[in-house]
């Protein structure tokens, strides 16, 4: 944890940059200010889906600081403090670009254009507490693909170090799905951003996809989760 990422404020202003370990931390460090740690940090949540509209899930892995082990959507990260992903030129090009990015190094995947198959369908903005020492603050850009991974073998390609495990599930399958893991082994939990999106949006935005075959376009709301 110690690539430096963005912190930005409850509007997505870019205040610079923090360290990925700081903005974690629930209480400041000796190089934060207590106003800086109240700030949220800029992070991303893909979720991709195949021609059947099947969403790709992921477990995190056992090994994760925060959050081990749970479900969450396809890859969850950060972008990170450079030109390139800071920028919100191009419908957001730059958070894009650290999809496709983290989209590889996670899980091996390299078919996918930033310019071509991704969209920021909106943002949130959520608090979820991980544990005494560390949490989650962030403004998460929500971001939607789609596309058949023709020349993507999971067996070879997924780091084990980021995920224990994958799938893919239906909308009319997921709860039964995380309720079957759970009972399997306890491990069913979701994690807090994908359990606010799961709660909330992601049923009509799903259904938009099934039945439209077009991605939501909320990319100018934030919506607030505390």
């Amino acid at each position: 944890m110690s690539d430096m990422i963005t912190l930005v404020d409850e509007n997505d202003n870019v205040i610079g940059p923090i360290s990925k370990i700081e903005a974690h931390m629930k209480n400041p460090t000796q190089n934060q200010s207590q106003s800086q740690s109240q700030f949220p940090h800029r992070a991303f949540s893909l979720l991709l889906f195949n021609s059947k509209n099947q969403l790709l899930l992921q477990q995190r892995s056992y090994k994760k600081i925060t959050f081990p082990s749970m479900w969450t959507n396809t890859c969850c990260s950060h972008n990170a403090h450079i030109p390139e992903e800071i920028t919100s030129e191009q419908d957001f090009i730059g958070i894009r670009r650290a999809a496709v990015r983290r989209s590889k190094f996670e899980l091996g995947i390299s078919e996918l254009d930033p310019n071509l198959d991704l969209k920021v369908v909106s943002r949130i903005l959520y608090y979820a507490d991980n544990c005494d020492k560390f949490a989650e603050h962030e403004l998460d850009y929500i971001i939607f693909a789609k596309k058949n991974l023709s020349q993507w073998n999971p067996k070879n390609n997924v780091n084990a170090d980021e995920i224990h495990a994958i799938d893919w599930v239906g909308l009319h399958e997921i709860e039964e799905f995380l309720e079957s893991k759970k009972q399997q082994d306890g491990k069913g939990d979701v994690t807090p951003w994908f359990r606010l999106l799961k709660d909330s949006k992601l049923k009509k935005w799903w259904t938009q996809l099934i039945d439209e075959g077009t991605f939501p376009d909320e990319a100018k709301s934030i919506h607030r989760f505390y």
